[in-house]
């Protein structure tokens, strides 16, 4: 069953109970702490006498990601055998971190896709696309509008290298939860979520080009490898870019579907085979939607990163759609990030989706490590990701972070 029928109550928990092995698959969705959506899975562990839970990346924010998931596996046992209070785990020193990694040693496993023998995918391709002097402008404009407010101009920026006509309209919670690590659906403070106040001259500049540099940059690259006779996936975030992309590589000839959460199960199954089978040539996704549980690696092996977002379990799980257990050894993979570049910043200009492209890359590399050592990541807080994600964006030294604590 999916994770919303955990809160049937006492009828799922009377099946658990009786003899069930419990199998939490992505046991990251209940990673925080006194969540809406945790109280449920752990009130369902309770009754469950044997239990196991997966997952890519135990600890995506902190080691206080590990208190839910041992009170899922241990409901009976977390207080006399682990016994982490939330503060301890939350900011914790070497010391803590050595006794958590001991304590649990004996009942974790962690396999690389190295260990698996999965072919190693390509270097990544880069697109490096200049912005127009109308989205720079725009830029200097959501800047100053946004700048005590982090993850609201996170994705304004993402809209307006996209669809500078976004920047017009409210963002959807929908569009939210996919930037963050954080269930940002329960975060205090709230991002803004409603239309920009724009001047008239700045409301034209954001409706003056039919499509942004970045979506023609991405088109010119899906045709070029749909002329090459390859299927592509390309990942988004916001439904309107996906519309806009399937409407412009439809002018060009090109079949391409989207499959997002308001695509109907039935619909999707339909979109995914024809995908397989090579009817449809392009698919148009976000990893919100799709980033689990679709294997596509036998049909597929280029993906273009349109939009894209710190998130680092999302971005692992799209990787992993084209790229998994059972491909021949001499299959290649491609990854393609496109990267909207602004004038600015120093020397090759200043770039949101070079710097979160970077600070992934950074993400990524620590849970190898961890992975090769046996021991759980670090983990990464909203803050220090912000902190890295838009260094060169603001004057003299000013930092979003500063901005926000100073509310």
């Amino acid at each position: 069953m999916n994770y919303e029928a955990t809160n049937l109550g006492d009828p799922l928990n009377h099946v658990v109970a009786d003899g069930a092995l419990l199998v939490f698959d992505e046991v990251h969705k209940f990673k925080r702490v006194g969540g809406k959506r945790a109280a449920s899975a752990l009130e369902v562990a309770r009754y469950a006498e044997h239990t196991i839970a997966l997952t890519g990346t135990p600890i995506p924010n902190s080691y206080l990601d590990v208190y839910n998931l041992l009170h899922i596996l241990y409901p009976h046992d977390y207080d006399w055998y682990f016994g982490f209070r939330e503060s301890v785990l939350k900011s914790p020193d070497q010391r803590v971190v050595d006794a958590v990694n001991r304590s649990i040693q004996p009942f974790f496993c962690r396999t690389s896709k190295r260990m698996l023998g999965v072919p190693e995918p390509n270097p990544d391709h880069i697109v490096g696309v200049p912005a127009s002097a109308a989205e720079s402008n725009l830029l200097g404009v959501v800047r100053s509008a946004l700048g005590q407010d982090p993850l609201a101009l996170i994705i304004r920026i993402l809209q307006l290298e996209s669809d500078p006509s976004m920047l017009l309209g409210e963002v959807s919670q929908a569009d939210l939860e996919t930037i963050s690590d954080s269930d940002v659906d329960e975060a205090s403070p709230a991002p803004s979520l409603e239309p920009l106040a724009l001047s008239e001259r700045d409301r034209r500049l954001a409706l003056s080009d039919a499509s942004s540099t970045k979506t023609r940059a991405c088109l010119d690259l899906v045709e070029n490898l749909v002329g090459e006779g390859k299927s592509v996936i390309v990942w988004c975030i916001f439904v309107q870019s996906m519309d806009n992309l399937i409407e412009a590589l439809g002018r060009r000839g090109i079949c391409a579907e989207k499959i997002s959460g308001s695509v109907p199960m039935e619909e999707r199954t339909r979109i995914l085979r024809d995908f397989r089978v090579g009817t449809l040539e392009v698919l148009v996704t976000n990893p919100h939607t799709l980033a689990e549980s679709v294997s596509l690696h036998m049909s597929c092996h280029d993906a273009v990163y349109f939009e894209y977002s710190y998130n680092l379990v999302h971005l692992l799980q799209s990787k992993d759609r084209i790229n998994r257990l059972g491909l021949p050894d001499d299959q290649y993979t491609q990854y393609h990030f496109m990267q909207s570049v602004f004038p600015g910043g120093e020397g090759e200009g200043w770039s949101l989706d070079r710097n979160i492209y970077e600070r992934l890359g950074e993400k990524e590399q620590v849970m190898l490590d961890a992975i090769d050592h046996g021991v759980l990541e670090s983990g990464s807080t909203d803050e220090r990701d912000w902190e890295i994600i838009f260094r060169g964006l603001f004057d003299d030294g000013e930092n979003v972070n500063d901005d926000r604590r100073g509310q």
